[in-house]
């Protein structure tokens, strides 16, 4: 048996690479704009991390991770609070939406 995350190798190295330290409000900002611009699968892979993150810490979540909340333009769409989010998930998704991407 495979542990949680193990196959999805962009986790692992956000894992390693991500420190407990909370995002400051700056952070968080260049974040949300970082998201904003990234495209449908590179937000499909933020949506991963959150989920695999979810999944391996045991974390128990009455219907969406981390008290997610769907879109009321569209149900499939989900909305989340950064401040739910433990700070290494945070440094994580900082990571990943801040890291240059060769093309």
């Amino acid at each position: 048996m495979t542990a949680i995350g193990s196959s999805f190798p962009l986790y692992k190295c956000l894992l390693d690479k991500a420190s407990e330290i909370e995002l400051t409000y700056d952070e968080k900002c260049q974040l949300l704009l970082q998201i904003n611009r990234l495209n449908q699968p590179e937000q499909e892979y933020i949506f991963a991390v959150i989920y695999i993150h979810s999944k391996r810490t045991g974390e128990v979540f009455e219907e969406l991770p981390y008290n997610a909340v769907r879109s009321a333009q569209n149900n499939n769409d989900l909305i989340f609070s950064l401040n739910e989010f433990p700070p290494v998930l945070q440094r994580m998704l900082y990571n990943f939406a801040t890291m240059e991407i060769d093309q």
